[in-house]
């Protein structure tokens, strides 16, 4: 006979239906167990028991679920899972340059017959500004330089520090070791070496791509953020026999702290020493001015858990960089892009319905061109290569990379916005490194269109709060904004306004508009394309009239940069929307580069009224 009935979930219906069941099974009333009484006490503790253990099955349950988990130990096992390995630190790299001081006695104060200075490679040396560690990267050894008076040295750095870690095989298949470090560095993505009594072992992605018996392995990211190394079978790979010594050598990184910005002559320390001819210490500061020839950069701070998480669904199992999805999810993967995009133009199989081309055809011939399906052919036959395999990566650099010094959004100089011709060749080594990439893809690297725009922010504020202090806090608002946007097509009007209601006190009612650059200069002269002479970066193309367009064709309705229903800023794939001013809008009004008090800038709030609470 069913005395209780398990169905329920609610542990208030249990406990109700065990309380009656030993009232009928004893004959007591309600008083003998009531919670003051022992039988009353102890099914209290039971029921907290219960709902305690529901409770942490019901974590235990969600924590499992990628959405919902908060540890870190839970999101790496499910990074593993999906196969998605968490990218260590990068260590910034470049290139600095020995020159020999004004006034040194060559023959005297270094030896050698002729004068020779001996580098090795992994020099040690430190940053006095930063005080971090970097190591001078050489191809080999070390490298003899002959020293004249008019000689340079350029040697490749790298940031970090280098040590050491010693493990012992266990002789079993399938061994794993862990190297944890302690403190804020953590190993490099790339540079650690792995040696089999003293023998350096091959690298690998996985086991299955291990030959048998085949000296590899294969690692990857510890849940603390150490490495984690694996070995073979023998039928795939090796098996470390007992009492083996395995030495992993890596490289200890600060990310992008590493990043050197600004190029401060004499800013190095060689810790390490360097050799002249005779075998004695040079004292290289007094020999040498060190600057920096390349800027050292590209470091990057290891992926955080929220990022790791948003990133598992992106992961491609093929191992293949082919599709944009694919790169898009790898370079994420460098933590120092604010905004990445890769698109290609295979999944277009008609011309016809290529939306660009139809716009150019337009803006050029009209509407109602009569003969459009030969001017199709036409741009088809100039242009055969218009659909090609080529993938097309639009990267913004993290623009708060600059906010070290005394920039801010408004005004970070617009080479913060492009990569250098140095840093697009690290992302395509990067890239070439990881092994993945199809020989069959192109990979092209192309600057953004810069398209400036303003914008006007209607306020109704408290008089609780003075206008100054709010005006302050909405540029900060605004900024946070469009820095901390992952958005290349669309920059939401809805959400701006949002936020500046929720974050700013003092705000009772707010609006506002974007103007567009491009909209002002075609509606503003329909028959010569202005320069703006007074910006001299000639990257971007917003500063030109969108072309000489025919006053018989001009359009008065149209909008160009703006969603005429939404108020929205818009842009094309290559396209990068920027609030900046150094520009006239139709209407002759200047805006000025930067946010000023008195005058129109690249953000005005206006204020019209106040409200009493």
């Amino acid at each position: 006979m069913q005395i209780i009935n398990f169905i329920e979930t609610k542990y208030d219906a249990l406990s109700e239906q065990i309380k009656t069941w030993l009232q009928g099974q004893y004959s007591k009333s309600d008083i003998v167990f009531s919670e003051a009484s022992p039988f009353g006490q102890i099914l209290k503790v039971d029921k907290e028991l219960f709902t305690q253990n529901l409770n942490y099955n019901k974590n235990s349950v969600n924590q499992i679920a990628i959405d919902y988990t908060t540890s870190d130990r839970i999101i790496g096992n499910l990074a593993r899972i999906s196969g998605h390995n968490p990218t260590r630190p990068i260590s910034a790299t470049g290139t600095i340059q020995l020159k020999l001081k004004t006034g040194v006695d060559i023959t005297s104060q270094i030896g050698g017959n002729p004068p020779t200075i001996k580098i090795n490679n992994r020099t040690l040396i430190k940053n006095k500004t930063n005080s971090l560690y970097y190591n001078i990267t050489l191809g080999s050894d070390y490298v003899i330089y002959a020293v004249t008076s008019n000689m340079t040295i350029s040697l490749n750095v790298t940031q970090g520090k280098y040590d050491q870690a010693i493990l012992t095989g266990q002789g079993t298949k399938e061994q794993s070791f862990s190297v944890n470090v302690d403190g804020i560095q953590n190993i490099e993505n790339f540079n650690f070496a792995v040696f089999y009594n003293g023998l350096l072992l091959n690298k690998k992605d996985s086991m299955v791509d291990m030959l048998p018996f085949e000296y590899a392995y294969y690692s990857r990211t510890g849940f603390n953020g150490g490495l984690d190394l694996y070995f073979g079978t023998g039928d795939f790979g090796f098996v470390p026999d007992v009492g083996s010594i395995i030495t992993v050598n890596y490289l200890l990184s600060d990310g992008k702290n590493g990043n050197i910005l600004n190029n401060i002559p004499n800013d190095f320390t060689f810790i390490d020493s360097v050799y002249d001819g005779n075998g004695e210490i040079l004292s290289m500061e007094t020999l040498f001015d060190v600057t920096i020839e390349n800027d050292i950069n590209f470091g990057a701070d290891k992926e955080n858990k929220t990022f790791t998480k948003n990133l598992i669904p992106m992961v491609s199992r093929n191992f293949v960089l082919a599709t944009p999805d694919q790169f898009i999810y790898q370079l994420s993967k460098l933590n120092m892009f604010s905004l990445i995009n890769a698109y290609n133009t295979l999944d277009v199989n008609n011309i016809n319905n290529d939306t660009y081309i139809n716009q150019f055809i337009t803006d050029t011939f009209g509407k109602n061109v009569a003969n459009r399906d030969q001017i199709l052919t036409n741009l088809k036959s100039y242009f055969p290569n218009i659909y090609d395999n080529v993938i097309y990566l639009y990267l913004i650099p993290n623009v708060q990379n600059y906010f070290l010094s005394d920039y801010n959004y408004f005004t970070i100089p617009f080479d913060a916005f492009y990569l250098s011709a140095d840093q697009k060749n690290k992302v395509l080594d990067y890239l070439k490194i990881l092994g993945t990439l199809s020989i069959t893809t192109n990979v092209k690297i192309i600057d953004p269109v810069i398209s400036r725009y303003v914008v006007n922010i209607y306020v109704r504020n408290y008089t609780t709060d003075t206008q100054d202090n709010i005006r302050n806090q909405i540029i900060n608002v605004v900024s946070d904004y469009f820095i901390n946007n992952n958005r290349f097509d669309r920059i939401i009007k809805a959400d701006l306004i949002t936020k500046i209601k929720e974050q700013v006190p003092g705000v009772d009612s707010v609006n506002l508009d974007f103007i567009s650059k491009k909209n002002e200069d075609y509606h503003g002269d329909q028959n010569i394309a202005v320069i703006n002479s007074n910006v001299p970066n000639t990257n971007d193309a917003s500063l030109l009239t969108p072309s000489a367009v025919n006053p018989d064709r001009y359009d008065s309705n149209k909008v160009l940069g703006l969603d005429p229903v939404q108020g929205d800023i818009i842009a094309d794939k290559n396209e990068y929307a920027v609030l900046r001013g150094g520009w006239y809008d139709r209407n002759g009004i200047y805006y000025n580069d930067i946010p000023i008090l008195n005058g129109l800038s690249s953000i005005n709030i206006i204020w019209t009224g106040v409200s009493t609470k």
